[in-house]
């Protein structure tokens, strides 16, 4: 029995069809089975949403206790989805619009992102779930006040401000939730999945990197106990919970893909390719360990992450500021990671061959000045020979897991697998196995991510 859900509501279920993730095909098989005299008893339903289907009563509930938790009460909610297939893993995301009233009658109003989990037991236990909100919770309620404290006594203001405002959550099991402030009402808007970011875009999201783990530096410096109790609050890097099994599975389901689309290289770069991504599981071991020089990591650097705003009339195409979204596969680990992988997800291969030394150069360029207007110092801290060190050793991070990832970020919204229906981490790795209506752009992104693993020393 195959099940295939899609942003336009289709289901179908077939013992006798292949599965696809393509909707041509889907209307294709439509047509086959109920127009042509199949005798297959198979069970189809059809309905049109333009995002992903939400509960709205859990999210009412919840909107509700933060209203009252803020003395207000509630006039009119207004809940819609704010996200398409292909956009969120963990759960699903609603925009709410909220008008209250306070204890003196004035109307107040609200635009908030709810973000709630997915309650599908074996997906919960598949994804890690559960530790993933917990994550992304801590982030919000502890690590960021405990840097704006940070930013206060040492009497610096508006210095790292590129996150959202955090409002309630609620961590019971099958009922997590996360409300913060909708960026959009501030004028900051998303890029497209598919689209890759220019210099302007690139140089800013690198700056704000520097400056977010410059404050874990010197929290470190300044306060190393409250740093080592953060440390300890965290539920450690996503990818500690998964099996070296499945880590494994995961390789070679990347193997499969980047081959698929490498035929046209030469044999030597197709076999440094595979000897690469056989070392997956040992590679992400070994890049996610902690260690002194750790800080706090973004963890999920893809462009759906990332939300610009345009405040310059001037250059009404350059971006003046960055918001940094998801949370929840933040981590304790080198810095690295979070620059590997902005840098190979994000970036196409003419961007890379012309700046990739200069982005790395002023990021660390970006981290001394940070560290050093903070009152610490960098070459204590994060020494440039360190820095060269994990260069080497943890590039490579972004480039697996990019080429895992890029064929969701070039996938149209209707083919992005629907992972919540997966019941364990190999049904996951299978729904990776399909072709995307934008093969071309595919096999052209993972041909170009290989030489430039070739070119940078990666492979």
């Amino acid at each position: 029995m195959y099940d295939m859900r899609y942003k336009v509501g289709v289901m179908v279920q077939c013992n006798n069809y292949k599965l696809t993730n393509n909707l041509e095909c889907v209307r294709k098989l439509f047509v086959a089975v109920f127009y042509k005299g199949s005798k297959c008893k198979c069970k189809v339903e059809m309905a049109l949403a333009e995002g992903r289907q939400i509960d709205k009563e859990p999210i009412k509930k919840h909107v509700e206790k933060l209203l009252k938790h803020l003395s207000l009460d509630a006039e009119s909610l207004e809940i819609n989805s704010g996200s398409s297939r292909g956009e969120n893993y963990m759960g699903s995301v609603a925009k709410v619009r909220a008008i209250a009233k306070d204890i003196k009658g004035n109307q107040l109003k609200f635009n908030w992102i709810v973000k709630s989990a997915f309650n599908n037991k074996s997906y919960r236990q598949t994804s890690k779930i559960e530790t993933a909100y917990e994550r992304e919770v801590q982030i919000y309620k502890n690590i960021f006040p405990a840097f704006e404290t940070l930013q206060q006594d040492i009497g610096i203001q508006h210095f790292f401000e590129s996150y959202p405002k955090f409002y309630y959550y609620n961590l019971d099991n099958l009922d997590e939730v996360i409300i913060l402030q909708n960026m959009n009402e501030l004028g900051y808007k998303t890029v497209d999945r598919k689209n890759l970011l220019d210099f302007h875009h690139v140089v800013l999201v690198i700056r704000q990197y520097a400056k977010f783990h410059a404050l874990s530096f010197v929290l470190k410096d300044r306060s190393p106990q409250i740093f080592s109790d953060l440390k300890d609050k965290c539920k450690g890097h996503y990818y500690d919970t998964y099996t070296d099994e499945e880590l494994i599975g995961f390789g070679e389901s990347e193997k499969k893909t980047a081959l698929e689309c490498l035929d046209s290289l030469d044999k030597t770069l197709m076999e440094r390719t595979v000897k690469f991504i056989d070392k997956f599981r040992e590679s992400i071991r070994n890049a996610t360990k902690s260690d002194e020089y750790s800080v706090f990591t973004h963890g999920d650097c893809w462009i759906n992450n990332l939300l610009f705003r345009y405040a310059n009339p001037q250059n009404p195409d350059n971006p003046t500021d960055v918001c940094f979204l998801d949370f929840q596969i933040s981590s304790v680990a080198s810095p690295v990671l979070d620059i590997s992988y902005f840098i190979m997800a994000n970036t196409d291969s003419d961007f890379r061959i012309k700046h990739y030394d200069f982005i790395l150069e002023e990021y660390y360029s970006c981290l001394s000045k940070s560290i050093k207007k903070l009152g610490s110092d960098p070459e204590k801290l994060y020494p440039l020979d360190v820095y060269s060190k994990h260069l080497k050793d943890y590039m490579c991070f972004g480039l697996y897991i990019t080429l895992i990832v890029v064929k969701l970020m070039v996938s149209d919204d209707e083919e992005a697998p629907d992972f919540s229906i997966a019941t364990s981490v190999e049904e996951i790795i299978k729904m990776f196995n399909y072709e995307p209506k934008n093969l071309d752009l595919l096999q052209k992104r993972i041909r170009d991510l290989v030489r430039d693993g070739a070119r940078f020393g990666l492979l």
